[in-house]
């Protein structure tokens, strides 16, 4: 069975062309819930780390994701942290006090 891989570069340009999904999550955390948002933060199935990026720059976040995704093509925030891994077998190695799905 052969095993069909979409890489990070096809997915951010999908959403760039056709789907802002995560500007409208940027916006509501932003504007909306940016106080519920405690350090530190995992961010599950981060993709490229946009989202936490652009709305949660200020705050440590641990972004993770089952795909590899180069930080050169998609850089993080100075207090950001990225590694590649299943949420169903991570084992974190600090108190996580929120976890963004």
């Amino acid at each position: 069975m052969a095993i069909n891989k979409i890489s990070n570069e096809k997915v951010a340009s999908f959403k760039k062309h056709w789907c802002n999904e995560n500007e409208i999550i940027v916006r509501l955390i932003s504007e909306k819930m940016l106080d519920y948002f405690y350090s530190p933060i995992l961010d599950v199935g981060a993709g490229t780390g946009d989202i936490a990026y652009h709305a949660l720059a200020d705050k440590r976040v641990i972004c993770i994701d089952k795909n590899y995704v180069d930080i050169a093509a998609f850089p993080l925030a100075q207090v950001h942290k990225r590694e590649q891994a299943d949420f169903f077998t991570y084992n974190p190695t600090q108190k996580i006090n929120t976890v963004f799905i």
